[in-house]
């Protein structure tokens, strides 16, 4: 299953605490509820493993990232061999990271004078 880019709503940028699956408003149905059972699997592995742990990267992980963009050192989306690293920062707040996986890099569309410009 590929995810269209454009069905996400907007991330909450590379400054949340909680990682670049942070998103301003829910996911569509099926990715909210396979992400609202990884939290809670997430939750439930802190009494057995601590505050920090890694785990495989689930698939609705793997195809959010490849739909934002990340890839590994070769430039491949991620994939099974993708791992999560989890941190509980407090009781409420988990941070996710993916330390195999690149962001990607932003591209600069080139600028095209305004009609309102006289060009040269």
């Amino acid at each position: 299953m590929t995810i269209d880019p454009s069905t996400l709503p907007p991330t909450h940028g590379p400054g949340d605490p909680r990682g670049v699956l942070c998103f301003r408003e829910p996911l569509p149905e099926p990715l909210q509820v396979a992400e609202d059972s990884t939290a809670a699997a997430d939750h439930d592995r802190v009494h057995a493993l601590g505050v920090r742990f890694q785990r495989p990267a689930t698939l609705t992980e793997r195809r959010l990232l490849e739909a934002l963009g990340w890839t590994d050192a070769e430039g491949n989306p991620p994939g099974p061999e993708t791992m999560t690293s989890v941190r509980w920062l407090s009781v409420g707040v988990r941070r996710r990271e993916w330390p195999t996986l690149y962001p990607p890099i932003p591209t600069t569309e080139p600028t095209t004078p305004s009609e309102s410009e006289p060009t040269p």
